[in-house]
């Protein structure tokens, strides 16, 4: 799962603000393959369905700056389909 291989990578990363990792990386096996199932079968529901779906697989950074470095090495450079985003303040 490319989100388990994005944590790893964050987790040799020091970043300025903070970062608040997936919670699916803490659920419980039958919870995790329930979200995971879930999210799969969102194609075709309206966006607000799919965000709700998506948010135990999402990365959120308090600061824009680590979010750009984080989108650069894990979606430009490895090619990881994950969900992520920053604080707007």
């Amino acid at each position: 799962m490319d989100t388990l291989t994005a944590a790893r990578w964050c987790g040799t990363r020091s970043f300025k603000g903070k970062l608040y990792l997936p919670q699916v990386i803490t659920m419980n096996k039958e919870d995790s393959l329930r979200a995971v199932e879930m999210l799969r079968m969102c194609d075709g529901l309206d966006e607000e369905y799919k965000e709700d779906l998506s948010e135990p697989f999402m990365f959120m950074f308090s600061l824009q700056a680590d979010y750009e470095e984080f989108c650069k090495e894990i979606m430009d450079k490895r090619q990881l389909q994950v969900f992520s985003g920053f604080e707007m303040r």
